[in-house]
């Protein structure tokens, strides 16, 4: 089992372990477009239902 994650060195120490995981640059990036394009490829697989407080008598 491996141990937890205690902060960012962990983190990164885990990720390297994962081929694809782990990419270095030593060119400058702009991490809100890089999160973007992290986004855009991940989270936007599709839409996601807003949950909302159950009234009596609604159907569920």
């Amino acid at each position: 089992m491996t141990a937890p994650i205690q902060d960012l060195r962990d983190a990164i120490a885990l990720l390297q372990q994962h081929d694809n995981q782990y990419l270095e640059t030593d060119h400058p990036v702009d991490p809100n477009a890089e999160l973007a394009g992290v986004y855009r490829h991940i989270g936007a697989g599709g839409t996601v239902k807003r949950p909302t407080p159950h009234r009596a008598g609604d159907d569920v």
